[in-house]
């Protein structure tokens, strides 16, 4: 990173990623990225980072993660712009709260899809039932969170 000053600690770039709304990932594809922004769990389970997400079980995301399972995310808490100072432009800047990172991510089924799909509810301030009808519609998908990296600017 180039700022070093702005990194935050691993248990910071955490609490940060718990706080976002959604993770953009980036999967590599045909001939430019396919970035998308996707509501998310947050699990730390024996001290490895795993995101769960869910989805349709057929579309483009799909098509790319089965050509290759390494991806990229970012996510953004909040972002404020500051104006410049006395009319000049080079000396705006901006607060933020921001992580990124990479991993491996898996298509899962049976009792990890549902766990994982428990995560995700569960980060989003959402419980109740999960009907087998339900879950056997859904794609569920664990990424294996293999580097995070958290930066501010307050």
């Amino acid at each position: 990173m180039r700022r070093a000053d702005r990194e935050t600690s691993y248990e910071d770039a955490l609490k940060i990623l718990r706080g976002c709304p959604y993770v953009t990932v980036a999967f590599h594809g045909e001939k430019y990225p396919y970035a998308v922004p996707m509501h998310f769990g947050v699990a730390v389970e024996n001290g490895a980072l795993t995101l769960y997400f869910h989805g349709a079980k057929a579309g483009k995301k799909l098509d790319l993660l089965a050509k290759d399972s390494r991806v990229a995310f970012s996510a953004v808490r909040f972002c404020e712009n500051i104006p410049p100072r006395g009319g000049v432009a080079c000396t705006a800047t901006a607060r933020f709260e921001s992580v990124f990172g990479e991993g491996e991510l898996q298509m899962l089924s049976g009792t990890d899809a549902e766990r994982g799909l428990r995560c995700l509810l569960a980060q989003n301030g959402m419980e109740g039932d999960i009907l087998p009808a339900a879950l056997a519609k859904t794609c569920v998908l664990r990424l294996t969170v293999s580097s995070l990296t958290g930066k501010r600017h307050e």
